[in-house]
């Protein structure tokens, strides 16, 4: 036979007892797992500091220069508007519009009426309404409401 025949049957047998072998058998931890029941105790969580800020200015550390934290003003009115819809009634044309405030009844305004803004209704169209608006003739649309 040939060398390279030899090695290669010692290579396969050795290969083949590797294989045949029993593995040992597994060996025990040696620290047990835990069995207590444990928790995460709850994150801090973020507090408004105004009352605690209104505290330290009114205690008078600073001497009577700083003053204690106002209320904050109301917020102001909202004064937005929309044309909402051209009606005819008869021979009558007028236009509905609607406020963005939510107590604001809608109002009807006919030809020759101002808008909100002031500016004279001179035209009402079917789907528009036009204004005046210093010499020039401005054409406003009926809007979809985003607000």
């Amino acid at each position: 036979m040939r060398p390279l025949h030899i090695v290669m049957g010692l290579v396969l047998a050795a290969a083949l007892g590797a294989a045949l072998v029993p593995l040992p058998p597994p060996t025990q931890a040696l620290v047990g797992a835990r069995r207590e029941d444990w928790s995460v105790p709850p994150l801090p969580s973020r507090q408004d500091g105004s009352a605690r800020l209104a505290g330290i200015l009114a205690a008078g550390y600073w001497g009577s220069a700083v003053q204690a934290a106002e209320a904050p003003p109301p917020p102001p009115e909202d004064t937005r508007w929309r044309i909402a819809a051209v009606f005819r009634a008869g021979s009558e044309t007028g236009v509905l519009i609607e406020y963005g405030a939510s107590g604001k009844p809608p109002q009807r305004l006919r030809l020759g009426d101002a808008l909100p803004s002031g500016h004279r209704i001179v035209e009402v169209g079917e789907r528009d309404v036009c204004v005046m608006v210093g010499k020039k003739k401005l054409r406003l649309g009926v809007e979809r409401w985003n607000g």
